[in-house]
């Protein structure tokens, strides 16, 4: 997994929303990637995405998975993108940990 890619399409001003932690800008937004690479690189992991929507600049997917760690009984990340970048981007999920 690719941190460098995964922060690539974040504006300098985009901020990620989790549960409640803010991250502003990609500098802060790749230590959020770094750990979660970090469980999602693990062997054992399982991700399926349910569903995505796409309605102009707005894009949101739902999603499962199950790492070592966790399960994550249902996900969901929303994304707004503006001149082809993230300006802003939202995660949540139900976590239950092993």
């Amino acid at each position: 997994m690719d941190v460098d890619a995964a922060v690539a399409p974040y504006s300098d001003d985009a901020t990620l929303i989790i549960s409640e932690t803010v991250y502003h800008g990609p500098d802060e937004i790749r230590g959020f990637y770094e750990e979660f690479f970090a469980e999602f690189s693990q062997p054992g992991i399982s991700m399926e995405t349910e569903g995505m929507v796409i309605d102009g600049n707005i894009a949101m997917s739902t999603w499962n998975a199950e790492s070592p760690d966790n399960i994550y009984e249902f996900g969901t990340d929303t994304y707004i993108v503006e001149n082809g970048m993230i300006v802003s981007h939202t995660m949540a999920a139900r976590i239950t940990p092993k």
